[in-house]
């Protein structure tokens, strides 16, 4: 889900912002990887929030399925996925795949 320079800076900002601030709730990296993924979203929105990637995941009541828009600030292109899914862990596991990609070419630039 997280690869590259982008794993190794959201271990950073999860050791510093996470570990340190609440050390009393403290949960290692490694417990944190063997979380189910539904409680691993809030961590990882909050990291990509950070970040200034902010991901957005829609129901839509017509199709009842899920997409996810992914936005930059400052602003640029949105990056917004055609595909829709089934369920709305579906969608988060694509927009984090996609913001970590995203994130990773910014960080090997």
């Amino acid at each position: 889900m997280i690869t590259g320079k982008n794993k190794e800076r959201f271990e950073n900002w999860y050791n510093e912002k996470l570990i340190f601030q609440y050390i009393k709730l403290s949960i290692s990296l490694r417990g944190f990887y063997n979380l189910p993924f539904e409680m691993q979203q809030g961590v990882l929105l909050a990291y990509y929030d950070e970040s200034n990637i902010f991901i957005n995941v829609e129901h839509n009541e017509i199709a009842r399925k899920y997409h996810y828009s992914i936005y930059f600030k400052p602003m640029r292109d949105d990056v917004m996925t055609m595909s829709i899914f089934k369920t709305r862990n579906k969608a988060y596991q694509e927009a984090f795949k996609q913001a970590d990609k995203l994130e990773n070419e910014r960080l090997n630039k």
